[in-house]
């Protein structure tokens, strides 16, 4: 009906258009969306979401997961997005929402790091303590020297170290055994921040 109001030609339409608008009423129950993790980058899942709430979810449920690796909750091999990846879908579903009216909408933002023991990417860190910082803590490293180091090689200054986060063949890197728990901490209060 929006569209048909955008698209009246003269006034008496409009006014018609506005009055089924005014006077609609529904018993569609309001649902909430999950987009897993957005199926792209920050603009695919802003189209996205915006197509959901136009067909009438009234919240939208995003996770932590990449894209292309995504698996199901129940299965090993999850792989996470570093948190300024994340937190940039997220933004995107709030705009999504902002821009189609909708001051109310509800972002649900999971994280599926209790579970993951994968990263696709090392997070970008510019000062000690950062979020970049605070996610690439939790990768699995192993301290290297100058002559330790191999052609190709990812090397990451960690508290002055030069460490070596332990890359898979398939270019995943792993994070540290029983940090889960606490990247799931992190996760929370990190999207929480954002509402």
């Amino acid at each position: 009906m929006f569209r048909e109001l955008d698209a009246a030609p003269d006034a008496a339409t409009r006014s018609h258009v506005q009055s089924k608008i005014d006077n609609y009423e529904t018993h569609v129950v309001p649902i909430i969306a999950d987009i897993d993790a957005g199926f792209g980058n920050p603009e695919a899942t802003y189209l996205l979401a915006k197509k959901m709430i136009e067909a009438g979810a009234c919240a939208i449920q995003i996770e932590n997961q990449v894209s292309d690796e995504k698996q199901c909750g129940h299965q090993d091999g999850k792989v996470t997005v570093p948190h300024s990846d994340f937190l940039a879908k997220i933004n995107a579903v709030r705009y999504a929402f902002l821009e189609l009216g909708v001051d109310d909408g509800v972002i649900v933002a999971r994280t599926d790091s209790l579970g993951a023991g994968l990263t696709k990417q090392i997070a970008v860190t510019r000062e000690k303590g950062d979020l970049g910082d605070q996610y690439n803590s939790f990768l699995d490293v192993e301290e290297v020297s100058p002559e330790d180091m191999n052609h190709g090689d990812v090397l990451i200054n960690q508290d002055g170290k030069l460490v070596r986060p332990k890359r898979l063949p398939s270019n995943l890197y792993r994070f540290k055994d029983g940090t889960g728990e606490a990247r799931c901490i992190l996760d929370s209060i990190t999207s929480y921040k954002m509402g």
